[in-house]
Order: structure tokens, then sequence, then C-alpha cells
């Protein structure tokens, strides 16, 4: 008897009796009824699992994309605006359209460069700085499951994906790099 209660102490008693209050349902009601209900609710459940699910890595790989987003926001800016006035002036010599080109191309580049450096931060975490900065996966010992890695990673890519096919029309309809 002392073992039993021993064993019980240890053992969250609320779980317990949930868990047993939980089976001792599932044998009173009808076997067929259990299995109907089980049945109709599991696809309805499973899908709207997913959906939470796929709505918050959703969030989660926005929010790490605007952050980074945020970090270069002022260089790309800056960038654009210089190439809008310089193609605003009507008479331009070839010399300094080819400026113009070398300088948005390098600029452009430290901007990307400077954007997947944030990303990795915010996906990954800095413990090198200063501060230490903590990303989404920084602890090796406790990462989430290989398939939430890669539903994260698909999320992400979609998002770099649709701000592409935002900024892209912006960047060519510049006269740097005409289409």
């Amino acid at each position: 008897m002392d073992f039993i209660k021993e064993k019980l102490n240890k053992v969250n008693l609320k779980r317990f009796l949930y868990f047993g209050s939980v089976v001792v349902i599932t044998f009173i009601l009808n076997d067929e009824f259990v299995s109907e209900i089980l049945s109709t609710a599991g696809p309805y459940s499973l899908a709207i699992s997913l959906t939470l699910l796929v709505t918050l890595l959703w969030f989660i790989a926005g929010l790490v994309i605007f952050r980074a987003l945020f970090e270069v926001g002022a260089s790309f800016t800056l960038m654009i605006f210089i190439a809008d006035r310089f193609c605003a002036i009507e008479s331009v010599p070839t010399q300094n359209l080819d400026a113009l080109k070398s300088l948005f191309l390098f600029g452009m580049g430290f901007v990307v460069v400077r954007f997947f450096n944030a990303l990795w931060i915010q996906l990954f975490g800095n413990k090198k700085a200063k501060k230490p900065v903590y990303g989404i996966f920084n602890d090796p010992e406790n990462l989430p499951p290989k398939g939430m890695i890669t539903l994260s990673g698909i999320t992400i890519g979609l998002f770099l994906w649709q701000l592409y096919l935002v900024f892209s029309p912006i960047v060519s309809n510049t006269c740097v790099i005409p289409l």
C-alpha cells in the first residue's frame, strides 16, 4: 500500500484522474458511437490543426523577414531614390549613367548581403555580439522537428519570393536596369 501511495504522490493526481475518466467514459459509451464521432471529427480536427500550424509558421516567417527587411530598408530606399532622381534628369552623359549603374549594382549587392546576414541572425542568432542576439533556431540541442524547420524554410522562401515580386518592378522601372 505504501508503494502505491508513493507512486501516486509522484504522479500528478489531476492528470491521473483526467486520464482515468477519459478511459472510463470511452468504455461506457457504445463502441460504434465513439468510432462514428472519431471518423467524423478526425478529418476536421486535422484540417483545423494544420491550418493553425501553417498560420503560425506564416506569422513567424513574416516576423523574421520583416525584421531583417527593416535593417536594410533605409539603404534600399536610398538606392532607389538616387536612381529615380538621376533618371528624372533629361540629358545625361553616358559616363554618368555608367557610374550610376556601377554604384547602383554595388549598393544593391551590399543591401542583399546585409539583408541575408540580418535574416541569418534572426533565424540562428549571434552569440559573438557584445549583446547576444537570440534567433528562432539558436539552440542546436533543442531544435524543433525537421518537418517544422522544413515548413519554416518553405514559408520564408515564399515570403522572399513575394518580396522579389514586389521589388523587381520598382528596380526595373529605373533607367539603371531597363527591361
